[in-house]
């Protein structure tokens, strides 16, 4: 009885002290923690304002570029659009010149902002130069003066080049956007973002590996209190660990990834996985086969319609090129009227199976309808629009010529493609590749057809 009352003071002594000590880890643990949320914090916002502001100098550098070549433009054709065009970047290059100034000096350094703000003062500078440019290219146009932008309007030309004739004008205006000091200045601009970038990032680096080594001190003060919680967690609860604890989390992994839970733990857990386990197999079983056939055409094994609308609509939702190409069988109807829908069947197979081989891995190739096919291509722009004229040829001529020991008789398909990248788009994508499918049943047939700027182009 003595031992008995010996062992349970023992333990209730072990208790208590574990949650003694617990909880004093506890508190350690988190002032480590807020400590090292801190720091974590403070890189966070040391890295974002850099990247503003590394943006920011990139955006004015690409900005100059901009400006520069639509200053050449517009000298060069005399054409206004690309006057207004600079103007309007130049209204933009005032905007972001004074990033650096919100973020400060103390964050970024001086020296970038002194750089920024000397290029944009040169790029004003030679803003000047651009728009008396412009004026004399104006002036050589012959264009009625109201049509000309307002700082263009506005800008006086000396007496000098007034009386110079239309082809003088033209050639000073280019020879002032080619002339030796023009050309240093730019030079020069492009030297001042260089400094500033390397600015900002030296006064990143610097700002980083002082927050980082901030941030590890906390962090190994976290890990050293972390490391005594678990070590006397484990000491004091190592018998229900190995028998309940562990075999618990380990089954929650299991049953957050999916997947079959091991047996191990105490008996009652062994047999509550055995019986999880066949459950778990029979449900996913049936999930899959559900699955597959919710999204797949039972005919062809292709995506089928519901799939179909779900992926366009994901993939119209997001920013990444594509095309959509609606591909019909030609002469369907009568294949299936004369010769029975077990050639008519064959056929659509074939077809499922060309498309399938002609197109990428990655591609989405989809029945929408009883002859109706389509094929989403992903990162696909109008100027690889004869890759599917490739693959369209390819296919029609396999359909016109079959394998004589199939008894499929000759068919074609007619093609219609819109781009996400396409000019003066329609009401939808899906429409204006239906408008080019119209337009190649209408012109022949077996082809295939882009829709284009005003109208859908035959390929």
């Amino acid at each position: 009885m003595a031992r008995g009352q010996s062992r349970g003071v023992r333990v209730q002594s072990l208790s208590l002290l574990n949650i003694l000590a617990t909880l004093v880890l506890a508190a350690l643990c988190m002032a480590s923690f807020v400590a090292v949320r801190d720091q974590f914090q403070e890189v966070v916002r040391t890295s974002k304002k850099y990247v503003t502001a590394e943006n920011s100098v990139a955006q004015l550098k690409s900005s100059f570029d901009y400006l520069a070549e639509e200053a050449k433009l517009a000298v060069m054709t005399r054409d206004r659009t690309y006057a207004n065009l600079y103007f309007d970047e130049l209204d933009l290059v005032n905007q972001r010149g004074n990033v650096l100034d919100d973020l400060g000096a103390g964050t970024v350094g001086n020296v970038a902002v002194d750089t920024m703000q000397l290029a944009m003062d040169r790029t004003m500078s030679l803003s000047t130069t651009d728009v008396y440019a412009m004026r004399l290219a104006m002036e050589s146009s012959g264009q009625e003066a109201q049509a000309w932008p307002t700082r263009v309007r506005e800008t006086q030309l000396s007496a000098e080049d007034e009386s110079l004739s239309s082809d003088e004008k033209a050639d000073k205006a280019i020879d002032l956007l080619s002339n030796e000091p023009y050309l240093d200045m730019r030079a020069q601009i492009n030297q001042n973002m260089l400094v500033c970038s390397q600015a900002l990032v030296s006064k990143m680096n610097n700002r980083q590996i002082s927050s980082a080594n901030a941030f590890q001190v906390s962090f190994m003060h976290l890990g050293v209190s972390v490391a005594a919680f678990v070590l006397l967690t484990v000491l004091m609860c190592f018998a229900l660990f190995r028998l309940m604890v562990r075999p618990l989390l380990r089954f929650n992994e299991k049953i957050e990834e999916g997947s079959l839970l091991p047996e191990e733990g105490a008996a009652e857990l062994k047999v509550l996985t055995r019986t999880y386990n066949r459950v778990f197999t029979q449900n996913k079983e049936i999930q899959r086969v559900i699955k597959y056939q919710a999204e797949h055409d039972g005919l062809t094994g292709l995506l089928n319609r519901g799939a179909f609308d779900k992926l366009l609509a994901a993939f119209e939702a997001g920013d990444r090129p594509f095309a959509l190409t609606l591909c019909d069988v030609d002469t369907f109807k009568q294949v299936n009227d004369g010769h029975g829908h077990a050639a008519g069947d064959k056929i659509l197979k074939l077809v499922a199976t060309l498309l399938l081989n002609a197109f990428r891995n990655v591609d989405y190739v989809c029945r929408i309808g009883g002859d109706e096919f389509a094929v989403i291509m992903v990162e696909m722009t109008t100027d690889l629009a004869y890759t599917i004229e490739s693959k369209v040829v390819a296919i029609n001529e396999q359909l016109a010529d079959p394998d004589p020991d199939s008894g499929l008789s000759p068919v074609s398909l007619s093609v219609g493609v819109a781009f996400t990248d396409r000019e003066n788009p329609g009401e939808s994508l899906c429409k204006d590749a239906d408008a080019a499918l119209y337009f190649t049943k209408e012109h022949g047939r077996a082809g295939c057809t882009t829709y284009g700027d005003d109208e859908v182009v035959r390929l």
